[in-house]
């Protein structure tokens, strides 16, 4: 097997070095304060370092908190205005939009865009 792997690389070596020269390693700064080349960033998220950190990171993000009775309560209660002009609840949507005042303005609508 090392004869074979030398020999390609005998046969291909001009390849190799102008692949290599075309696309130079740069070297980068990780989040977790490692450096690392662009090359071997798949190698450098396997290390035990940079999961340790990325673990730690994970674990001190703050959960969002659920909202209270009396927030959900708020929520419920909130308003919002159609464009036929009524108001209403969002639970109350679909009720609303089978109302005959919406229906006749949806009406309207269409009407108006015929013309």
């Amino acid at each position: 097997m090392k004869a074979y792997k030398q020999q390609w690389y005998e046969n291909n070596r001009g390849i190799i070095l102008d692949k290599a020269k075309e696309e130079p390693d740069v070297k980068e700064i990780c989040v977790c304060g490692s450096t690392y080349w662009m090359k071997r960033k798949y190698i450098h998220e396997q290390t035990v370092k940079h999961c340790k950190y990325i673990q730690a990171l994970q674990n001190t993000t703050p959960k969002p908190q659920p909202m209270t009775k009396d927030e959900r309560n708020e929520k419920r209660k909130e308003k919002h205005i159609c464009l036929c002009g009524s108001t209403y609840r969002k639970r109350d949507k679909a009720k609303h939009e089978r109302t005959q005042k919406h229906q006749h303005y949806l009406k309207q609508q269409v009407a108006n865009k015929e013309e």
